[in-house]
C-alpha cells in the first residue's frame, strides 16, 4: 500500500508542478503578449481598417472603399516612390548581408586581436538615432564642403559630385549611409550563427587538407544558411520602411528635388 499511495502521491506532486510552470510562464509573456497586441497587431489590423476610410483626425472617419487605391494607381508620384524603393531594397539587402557577413567572418577569426574593440566599433552606428545618422552624412555629401568631395578631391583630383542631389547617385549614396549604419546588428546575428556551429566540423576539414575557403564554402555558407535567410528578411522588411534618412537628407539637400 505505501508504494502505490507514494507513486499517486509523486505523480499529483509532477502534475502540480508543471501547472505551476504554466502559470509562472503565463505570467511571465503576459506583459510581453500584451504590449505585442497594443502597439502592434491591434495598429496592424486598424491601419487595414483605416485604408479603406477617409479620415482627418478630428471628423468621424468615413468609409470611402477602395477610392484611396484606386487613386494610388493614377498617381504618377507612387509609381515613382515605389520605383525608387524597389531600386533601393535590391540594391540594400545584398550589399548589407555580404558586408555583414564578411565582417563576422573575420572576427571570428581566432588569429584577430582586439575583437572587444572591433565589437564595440561597428555597433556604435546601430544605436545612432537615424536622424543624427542622417545629419552627419548629409555632411559627408554636401557638394561644396562635404568631406567625401574635400578627400577625393584632394586625392585624386575627382570633381565635386552632388551625391544627394544627382540622380545617379543619390540612392547609391543613401545605400551607403544605410549600411554602414546597420550592417553592425546583422554582424551580431552572423556571429551568433558562426558561434553555433560545431568546432568538430572544421578540425575534420583541417585533418582532410580542405583550405580556408574550402571549409567557408562546405561547411560555414550551408550550415549558416538559416541566419544568412533570417538576415535577408530582416532587411528587406527594414529597407522597405525607410523613412528618416530619406526625409533628413533630402530635407538638407534639397527638399523638393525628386529622385527620379
Amino acid at each position: 500500500m505505501t508504494q502505490p499511495m507514494a507513486g499517486a502521491h509523486g505523480l499529483m506532486k509532477r502534475r502540480w508542478y508543471q501547472d505551476y510552470q504554466k502559470r509562472a510562464a503565463f505570467l511571465f509573456l503576459f506583459p510581453s503578449v500584451a504590449l505585442l497586441f497594443v502597439f502592434t497587431v491591434i495598429p496592424f489590423f486598424a491601419a487595414i481598417v483605416l485604408s479603406f476610410t477617409q479620415w482627418d483626425l478630428l471628423s468621424p472617419p468615413n468609409w470611402v472603399g477602395f477610392q484611396n487605391y484606386e487613386r494610388l494607381t493614377i498617381d504618377s508620384r507612387f509609381k515613382s516612390t515605389f520605383l525608387n524603393t524597389l531600386y533601393y531594397v535590391v540594391g540594400y539587402v545584398p550589399v548589407v548581408t555580404i558586408v555583414s557577413l564578411l565582417v563576422s567572418l573575420i572576427i571570428n577569426e581566432r588569429w584577430l586581436r582586439g575583437k572587444v574593440l572591433f565589437r564595440t566599433l561597428y555597433y556604435i552606428p546601430v544605436v545612432i538615432s537615424p536622424v543624427a545618422a542622417a545629419m552627419v552624412w548629409s555632411w559627408i555629401y554636401n557638394p561644396a564642403y562635404g568631406f567625401l568631395n574635400t578627400v577625393l578631391e584632394g586625392l585624386f583630383g575627382t570633381p565635386r559630385q552632388f551625391w544627394v542631389s544627382d540622380a545617379r547617385l543619390a540612392i547609391p549614396s543613401l545605400i551607403v549611409m544605410t549600411v554602414w549604419q546597420t550592417f553592425g546588428f546583422n554582424v551580431v546575428i552572423f556571429l551568433a550563427g558562426l558561434l553555433a556551429i560545431p568546432s568538430e566540423y572544421y578540425e575534420a576539414a583541417m585533418v582532410d587538407g580542405a583550405s580556408k575557403w574550402q571549409q567557408i564554402r562546405r561547411i560555414t555558407l550551408p550550415l549558416l544558411a538559416p541566419t544568412t535567410v533570417l538576415v535577408v528578411i530582416m532587411s528587406i522588411i527594414t529597407s522597405f520602411q525607410v523613412f528618416d534618412q530619406v526625409l533628413i537628407i533630402g530635407g538638407v539637400q534639397g527638399p523638393r528635388r525628386r529622385w527620379k
